[in-house]
């Protein structure tokens, strides 16, 4: 989920994006980074494929599209590689 909230005192709005089953609650602004000054304030949408549409203070609109940790990648290269290992030796003949 995400949204718009307020810190106490300020005028200023800042986007939010929740955790899984809405747990949690992180200030967009803490996951990327801008040019000098600019945050993100208004957020419009996500989709299925967690990419979040959010308006910046400099009245510019910004696509934000989740990329994979790291290790995400290695666990999944890895599953590929074991898919292959099994895969050659089932093709290899039997001597």
């Amino acid at each position: 989920m995400v949204g718009v909230f307020y810190n106490a005192g300020s005028p200023v709005p800042h986007s939010f994006i929740t955790g899984a089953n809405g747990v949690g609650i992180t200030d967009l602004n803490a996951l990327v980074t801008l040019p000098g000054g600019v945050s993100l304030q208004w957020v419009a949408a996500i989709n299925d494929m967690g990419q979040i549409v959010a308006d910046a203070s400099n009245g510019h609109s910004y696509l934000l599209s989740p990329v994979p940790e790291p290790e995400t990648y290695a666990l999944m290269l890895a599953g590929l590689g074991l898919m292959r290992l099994v895969a050659r030796r089932k093709l290899r003949p039997i001597a």
